[in-house]
């Protein structure tokens, strides 16, 4: 199964965002946060100085 892990500037915001397409947040701590659909599953860590537009995650 993949489990993509994901840059975020803000786990408050990328949670709000993935919990439109029917994700949940399971778990969620300064270092790391979860979010699950069903038997996907996302997690995402902090990258606060992220430039959307001049990085290789975009």
């Amino acid at each position: 199964m993949a489990r993509p892990d994901l840059p975020s500037r803000a786990f408050e915001v990328t949670s709000h965002l993935w919990r439109k397409t029917g994700f949940a947040e399971t778990w969620c701590d300064d270092g790391w946060m979860i979010l699950t659909r069903g038997d996907l599953l996302l997690e995402c860590f902090p990258h606060r100085g992220l430039d959307p537009a001049a990085n290789w995650f975009s």
